[in-house]
């Protein structure tokens, strides 16, 4: 893989000027990468359809991505190191873990920087985006990659998505939030089968008690930081995100499922307790139903089997094989 250009859009000093510690001063630094990789060479083979995708005259295919960068203003005093901090849904993540702070999509105030763990030790760091499907809104991070052509158009394959919507909806995007769906070559309104990574059962009674504890001063955090469930609704407070959250109860409606159905869930959740996960699949209607709990010998204990993520997919595709049949 090769980077062909490197466009930059943004380079202003952080905080002014001020320094962190002995590292001195740092800069942001922002803009685009370009690259091109060769679909022949062994390394790039694995890319899914990357032969599909057009070349240049080079026989290269093209594509870029946003990147961020906050570096010491003087290199001799960082530290030389550098933390690739990989965006999460485009969102920049590091500075809320190390730096004891809010997250911003473009860090700029001293209360961005927080506690200045990261820069006060000189580290170097840097995002890019790798998801094609990420909007250029509220600072998101995306990737700009080529549609991949058969010999008779676009191509078209089976996609998996999982859907949460809030209120009774008739229609969802085959995308994660507001992210850029994939178009949709069917409506059909049928469902052959239905996997559950992880239950829910009433998600404001979930976050109730969740607050509820924070706010009791027993813990100091939470697992799931209350901003994530305001960004995901789009509003600024902790009152207007428990109303959107009202209408969020499965109560009555998994009864209604009568497909095939697989639920996943870690013996050890401590986002969702395993009750949650058994009251839920207890209510679907379905005849053919399946309650997986991962136990912490066989990994797979924690929260959407985040110790031990292959065994939790591994199980899902098996399952699947198994009740959809494909090619028979």
């Amino acid at each position: 893989m090769t980077v062909t250009a490197l466009e930059i859009t943004t380079r202003v000093p952080i905080l002014d000027g001020r320094p962190f510690g002995e590292a001195g001063p740092y800069e942001k630094i922002a803009g685009r990468l370009r690259f091109a990789v060769d679909p022949a060479h062994p390394q790039h083979r694995a890319i899914t359809d990357l032969e599909l995708a057009p070349r240049n005259a080079a026989g290269r295919v093209e594509f870029s991505g946003d990147f961020y960068l906050l570096q010491p203003r003087d290199p001799d005093k960082g530290g030389r190191s550098l933390l690739v901090d990989v965006p999460n849904r485009g969102r920049k993540v590091a500075l809320a873990m190390y730096n004891s702070t809010p997250r911003a999509a473009d860090p700029t105030t001293a209360e961005d920087f927080g506690n200045g763990f990261l820069m006060r030790w000189g580290y170097t760091v840097a995002w890019i985006g790798w998801q094609p499907d990420v909007p250029r809104q509220d600072g998101l991070m995306a990737l700009d990659s080529p549609r991949a052509r058969g010999a008779e158009g676009p191509v078209t394959g089976r996609l998996r998505c999982q859907w949460r919507p809030n209120a009774r909806v008739d229609t969802l995007p085959l995308a994660d939030r507001y992210h850029i769906p994939y178009p949709a070559a069917s409506l059909e309104p049928r469902y052959a089968a239905c996997i559950a990574w992880g239950a829910q059962w009433d998600y404001y009674d979930t976050w109730k008690k969740r607050f509820d504890l924070l706010d009791s001063g027993t813990v100091p955090s939470l697992s799931v930081p209350p901003e994530h469930l305001m960004w995901v609704f789009g509003v600024k407070s902790r009152a207007e995100a428990m109303k959107k959250l009202g209408g969020f109860r499965l109560d009555g409606i998994v009864q209604k499922m009568k497909c095939p159905f697989l639920l996943l869930h870690g013996a050890g959740d401590e986002q969702i307790p395993l009750a949650i996960a058994e009251k839920c699949f207890a209510a679907v209607g379905s005849k053919e139903k399946t309650l997986k709990v991962f136990q912490r010998e066989e990994g797979g204990f924690h929260h959407c089997q985040v110790d031990n993520i292959t065994i939790g997919t591994n199980y899902m595709w098996d399952w699947a094989a198994d009740v959809l049949k494909p090619g028979t």
